[in-house]
């Protein structure tokens, strides 16, 4: 099988030699992102105003926070609204001691020049900066913290948010506020990709058959067609980081549902890509990459096989794991509460719903490995299935059926290593073997969150998964 390595090496290569390199220098997430919606419990006909709109009534705001800090919010990116409005919310935020970013998800356009197509920074300073931006963090010095730029933008609008983002880091009160974009998924159409405000319809997503995977028989039939689309992404992507210069990046693929399913070779190709191009062009100019979770599903199916299905907290465990496996560093919630035909996290009433106990769950598993990783360096990653056998301190694996990242912390001498689980579901234990000998080998336990001691004056690795998809091992010298 042809090796991913060449592919991963020469697109890091390349960053390193046309963007500006940086040190991560931005808060590593222990929980989440969430992405607030507030249509269902905030009604246009202003009915849920005293009785559930936590836009406007304190309690509501407290409840809202309260529910969805249990499930593992750190960072609540709150909806578009009114100076008053965020002001209700983030006094509940500050009083969890939590944190938020505003939504500029709708003011980019007003703040662009109609005759040149330039962003206008003066226009924005008068309309945002003066108005709101520099009140809230006068009023939320410590709790407000960052910006979530237009979600999904268009390649041809990068060039604009970079100028929005430069805009807003010369006044010196926002200069260290951090900026959060969101892309959308690596299969995403050249509408979504690169039409600025697509017409109602034309957005979506490509085929399995338009990236080379015939579902039939659930294989690649062309892997031309997968790497062009690779291709096309890591451009957008670049483009992206280099010309918003983001904190953090993110991106929303949501592999759950019956098309995916039922061609698994489809879905593996999606989330590889999508996580290693991501992780990896943000991990090489210090930014912070974000994985969407798919915190959503259709209210009332229709059978429709690409509507969004229930995902469980081990499916979620295992699509945060592969996101680990190829150097992510965070997750964030689609999406806070009810909307349009979909259930979220919270009902209109703000109670939790099913899909918050789950990802409760999820939450136990992703804060301990990235409180792990905190302080760590990614090295590499190694996926026999993918042609990458070996890296930096893992010499082999055993099994097409396990993954693995390499960590590094150069300030203590110890290196993290992650296995992963390359089916959805149970990987019978096995043998790894390292590079070099190791004074002490460490497993991550999940229940006590804990380090024991597994191995002494060791070569090997014995990976035993338990029932989670991932096992997370501390390397010493």
């Amino acid at each position: 099988m042809e090796s991913l390595k060449p592919w991963i090496v020469a697109a890091i290569c390349a960053a390193s030699m046309t963007s500006e390199m940086t040190c991560a220098t931005v808060p590593l997430p222990s929980g989440s992102f969430v992405m607030m919606e507030a249509t269902k419990s905030c009604p246009a006909d202003g009915s849920g105003a005293q009785t559930t709109c936590y836009m406007t009534s304190p309690a509501q705001a407290l409840k809202a926070v309260t529910n969805l800090q249990e499930a593992g919010v750190e960072y609540f990116m709150i909806p578009s609204a009114t100076l008053d409005e965020a002001e209700v919310l983030a006094a509940a935020i500050d009083s969890r001691s939590a944190k938020f970013l505003s939504s500029e998800r709708w003011t980019l356009d007003p703040a662009i020049n109609a005759d040149t197509g330039v962003f206008d920074c003066n226009a924005y300073t008068q309309q945002r900066i003066n108005t709101f931006l520099i009140p809230l963090k006068l009023h939320h010095p410590e709790s407000f913290i960052g910006l979530q730029l237009k979600d999904e933008a268009a390649q041809p609008e990068h060039a604009n948010l970079g100028a929005l983002v430069q805009c807003v880091r010369n006044q010196p009160i926002l200069a260290d506020l951090k900026i959060f974009v969101n892309l959308a998924p690596v299969n995403a159409n050249d509408a979504s990709l690169y039409t600025p405000n697509p017409p109602q319809g034309q957005a979506g997503a490509i085929s399995p058959a338009d990236f080379g995977v015939d579902c039939i028989s659930n294989a690649i039939v062309d892997r031309s067609k997968l790497n062009a689309m690779t291709n096309r992404y890591t451009s957008f992507v670049v483009s992206a980081l280099d010309k918003i210069k983001p904190d953090y990046i993110a991106y929303d693929l949501y592999p759950f549902n019956a098309a995916l399913g039922t061609c698994t070779v489809a879905r593996e190709q999606l989330m590889t890509s999508n996580s290693s191009i991501i992780a990896q062009q943000a991990n090489v100019r210090g930014v912070v990459s974000v994985t969407y979770l798919q915190n959503y599903q259709q209210a009332a199916p229709e059978g429709n096989p690409n509507e969004p299905q229930h995902a469980s907290f081990r499916d979620l465990r295992w699509y945060a794991a592969w996101f680990y496996a190829f150097g992510g560093r965070g997750t964030a919630n689609f999406i806070s509460h009810d909307e349009g035909q979909n259930f979220g996290m919270l009902d209109a009433a703000n109670n939790p719903r099913d899909i918050a106990f789950e990802q409760q769950s999820v939450f136990g598993f992703t804060r301990q490995v990235q409180d792990a990783l905190r302080g760590y360096s990614y090295i590499d990653f190694l996926a026999p299935w993918l042609g990458v056998p070996s890296g930096s301190f893992v010499g082999w694996l055993p099994s097409q059926d396990i993954m693995a990242s390499e960590y590094s912390n150069p300030t203590n001498g110890t290196d993290i290593v992650i296995f992963v689980t390359r089916p959805n579901g149970p990987v019978a234990p096995a043998t790894s073997g390292l590079n070099n000998w190791r004074t002490k080998v460490e497993k991550l336990n999940f229940g006590t969150g804990l380090w024991e001691t597994v191995g002494q004056s060791t070569n090997a690795i014995n990976i035993d998964f338990g029932d989670l998809p991932a096992a997370v091992y501390r390397l010493t010298d």
